[in-house]
């Protein structure tokens, strides 16, 4: 193949288009994944540029090869030194990329892919592009499989049918007289949309029947991550309470398949459990023990030990579960009656299970335990009450509910939370006046930024993002209620989610899942307390995110903002420029139709 001769030659510059398309497809899903801004405005910005030099390298001389192996290197070496603990290389390689192994190969590989973009200018060979893309998509299909993957997955199809064919094209371009490559490129994508169609009818069919046989191939749920992180359960077609939750993991991937129907008398949050131990990654459960309920009077029905305090007021929930098979029983504040229905009525159970941290589990599972309903005593409390409550607790409470905060917590927030609880002259007044500066001060938003494995979650969040969700929200409450001298644990579940217009009913969502804090008072029993702000980032205007300390982040909006519209107009003059100039696209169409071959 030529190499200097045929520089000039207009044919290339479609096919660098073509490389420029899949590449940025392809680095797309790496940086969905990632959910960091800055990462996702220098890796596509990197691809730009790779391939904008690979075009000037047609007419000049430029040392292609040189930025090409220079790249490579460059991403091995910092490669290895994040991953050795040394911090320089962390703009190319965000703390996503360090903590899951395969996201940390994607993220190597995104860099591979900006190298092997300067030398298609010389070598105009997509092998290499192809093969890094196909990897990539490969690694992140199992981490984070959804509409915007599938997309960008399409067009890097196409992109790379189109580029192989027109790569074809420009090897035997000397034996044919010069020509207009739009119209070549015209005929080429028309020529290309049988190919992807054909090859996505077949991954359908293929994908179709390797799921019928192997339901799970990987061994774990696409959304695995994002479940264990913020609801405290773990969906796989069962559901149970994990012994185990990760705070600041990364960015959510919830979905909106529903998990339960819901009717209760009373508004709530629905429990699955609770943790007492932290240890600046995750929360634990530190006691362990589980006990049988006691058989009620009526068929099938359980009684649960009855609540501290006074009065309470009672909630009546049903639960009809819509995925999974398993016994998990979900309940606001504390059950103390549990009856298993099947279309409304009671049917055999062996026995329930209930543990220290507040978790049921039916037990035997099967599937026929689709509905049940709870009954819930919830305390009726005033603000004055609780300020009155004894500050009294017993050795054990104190162990597992107060001493438990790690070292560098202390260190980090010391100073902090004396300021926040200086006039709070009481556990009530000190659990609302932090659950306060939390909501004030800091941004809800699903795009979580990962920790790293050398810092504490909670420490990380207050003092460097300042943002985050649920999971991180809870864990900074409860570490400074434990503090100020408060007993606390965190507990999770799920929000109520929408209502159903045709029954009437509550759902319940993947993405409501949640996690929150409960403060012990005595008398009163656990009281839960909701700290993470009701709205995310993306609701928040730019200006109340620079005054909240937020520049970057808002910086990152008003890029992403810009950059939106600056590629999808960036789409559209590509596409009538190169394929369906509108003057011209009737003509074109008549004259491919005519010819037998539309290079002539």
């Amino acid at each position: 193949m030529k190499q200097d001769n045929d520089n000039g030659n207009p044919l290339h510059l479609p096919l660098l288009i073509c490389g420029l398309i899949s590449s940025q497809a392809a680095a797309y899903a790496v940086t969905s994944s990632m959910g960091d801004r800055t990462f996702s405005l220098l890796v596509h910005l990197s691809v730009l540029i790779s391939y904008v030099v690979a075009y000037y390298s047609l007419q000049n001389r430029l040392p292609v090869n040189l930025l090409t192996v220079g790249t490579l290197v460059i991403s091995l070496i910092g490669f290895v030194s994040v991953h050795s603990g040394v911090r320089s290389a962390e703009i190319m390689y965000p703390n996503a990329g360090i903590s899951d192994p395969q996201l940390a190969l994607a993220n190597l590989l995104v860099w591979f892919l900006v190298g092997f973009g300067f030398s298609q200018g010389r070598r105009r060979q997509m092998v290499f592009v192809s093969a890094t893309g196909v990897a990539l998509f490969g690694l992140i299909g199992v981490i984070n499989l959804e509409i915007g993957f599938l997309v960008a997955f399409a067009v890097f199809l196409f992109a790379t049918i189109l580029a192989w064919s027109h790569d074809g094209l420009v090897n035997r371009a000397g034996r044919w007289k010069p020509m207009d490559w739009r119209r070549v490129m015209a005929a080429q994508a028309v020529s290309a949309m049988p190919v992807l169609a054909g090859a996505a009818l077949a991954g359908f069919i293929v994908g179709s029947l390797l799921f019928a046989a192997v339901p799970n191939p990987f061994g774990r749920n696409l959304a695995f991550r994002s479940i264990v992180n913020w609801g405290g359960v773990f969906v796989q077609g069962n559901f149970a309470p994990l012994r185990r939750l990760a705070v600041g993991a990364g960015p959510a991937r919830l979905g909106e398949e529903v998990l339960f129907l819901l009717s209760a008398e009373h508004p709530g949050l629905w429990r699955s459990g609770a943790y007492d131990y932290y240890d600046g990654h995750h929360w634990t459960r530190a006691q362990s023990g589980s006990w049988p309920a006691e058989r009620g009077t009526e068929p099938n029905t359980f009684v649960l030990p009855p609540p501290e305090g006074p009065p309470r007021q009672f909630n009546r929930q049903v639960f009809t579960v819509e995925r999974g098979t398993s016994g998990l029983v979900l309940g606001a504040a504390k059950p103390v009656e549990v009856r298993v229905l099947q279309d409304g009525q009671a049917v055999g159970a062996s026995s329930l299970w209930y543990d220290q941290y507040g978790s049921l589990q039916l037990s035997p599972i099967r599937p026929r335990y689709s509905r049940y309903e709870v009954i819930s005593a919830m305390v009726e409390w005033q603000p004055g009450d609780l300020r009155r409550a004894s500050r009294s607790i017993s050795p054990w409470m104190r162990h597992y509910y107060i001493d438990n905060v790690p070292l560098a917590v202390e260190m980090a927030l010391s100073s902090l939370v004396t300021e926040i609880t200086a006039g709070a002259g009481n556990n009530y007044d000190k659990a609302v006046a932090i659950q306060t500066y939390l909501e004030e001060n800091y941004l809800y938003t699903e795009q979580e930024p990962v920790t790293p494995l050398d810092e504490d979650a909670v420490v990380y969040f207050l003092l460097k993002t300042r943002r985050g969700a649920c999971d991180v929200f809870a864990s900074a409450m409860a570490m400074m209620l434990r503090m100020a001298g408060v007993p606390c644990r965190l507990a999770s579940g799920f929000l109520s989610g929408p209502v159903d217009p045709e029954t009437g009913k509550t759902l319940i969502r993947s993405r409501d899942a949640h996690a929150w804090v409960e403060v012990y008072f005595p008398g009163y029993d656990w009281i839960p307390f909701n700290p993470t702000p009701p709205r995310g980032p993306e609701k928040v205007s730019l200006w109340a995110l620079l005054r909240q300390g937020q520049f970057w982040y808002a910086t990152g909006q008003l890029l992403q903002r810009i950059g939106l519209v600056l590629l999808a107009l960036t789409g559209l003059a590509l596409f009538f420029f190169a394929v369906a100039d509108p003057r011209l696209l009737r003509t074109r169409w008549v004259n491919f139709r005519q010819s037998r071959d539309p290079w002539e």
